[in-house]
């Protein structure tokens, strides 16, 4: 017959038999031992102690009394003014949507013929006359007060025989819608090879440039001996 052991702490108590054992006050996590096992295990793993602690389920809880509410304690009219409230909100986003759209259509209806009927009749007509002219006087001012923005300089150059001179076969062209300009003046610049700005001079073109032209002209400069490269512009020029 197995003989069992269980600890109290550090105090070690046995041997009992089954019966024995099951009259002590043991718990689930009480250390039993017995021959046969290695360590000591807790009472809930010995198979023949399982029935000790079965676990009883507490009681069920009481029921719930749910309150019956009667449809005729609900008070539905107190959202009937919201209802109507929005309806009518709707009405008028309707009919703002209405005058709108009409709105729109007269425009696009009747624009063509304000914008035609003011340009009818000798009044209307000087005015829109004095308008462009305004218009053209104040570009033509605009162009002949920035001469060097309008007129551009291009062309090619080269050295003649004894690198002495050099010769610019040059060109100018007048970008300008209204302005006419003349005797523009050329500024030519010496780079060293490094392209080191070393000396720069004037030289003026005689010569008429209407708007939307261009012109050729030629120049032989003095050449700069320490100088491997040049280049011009228009800084300058009169106005008829």
């Amino acid at each position: 017959m197995k003989k069992y052991y269980y600890l109290e702490g550090t105090q070690q108590h046995g041997p009992f038999d089954i019966q024995e054992l099951k009259q002590k006050n043991i718990s689930k996590s009480t250390l039993i031992w017995y021959e046969g096992i290695e360590n000591w295990s807790s009472a809930d793993r010995i198979e023949e102690l399982r029935g000790l602690f079965v676990s009883i389920p507490p009681p069920p809880p009481p029921p719930v009394k749910v309150e019956q509410t009667s449809v005729s304690s609900l008070n539905y009219n107190r959202y009937k003014p919201e209802t109507r409230q929005s309806n009518g909100n709707r009405k008028l986003l309707i009919v703002f949507l209405l005058l709108f759209v009409l709105l729109i259509l007269g425009f696009i209806l009747y624009a063509p013929s304000f914008s035609d009927s003011g340009n009818e009749g000798p009044i209307n007509e000087g005015l829109a006359k004095e308008t462009y002219q305004e218009k053209v006087l104040t570009i033509e001012e605009i162009e002949k007060g920035q001469p060097a923005k309008f007129l551009i300089a291009g062309g090619n150059y080269n050295k003649n025989f004894w690198g002495t001179k050099w010769k610019i076969r040059g060109t100018i062209e007048n970008r300008a819608t209204v302005a006419s300009y003349k005797d523009a003046v050329i500024r030519v610049y010496y780079y060293t090879k490094t392209k080191t700005e070393i000396d720069r001079k004037d030289y003026v073109i005689y010569e008429n440039i209407p708007p939307t032209s261009t012109i050729d002209f030629n120049l032989k400069i003095d050449a700069n001996k320490n100088a491997e490269d040049i280049n011009w512009e228009v800084v300058s020029a009169k106005t008829d």
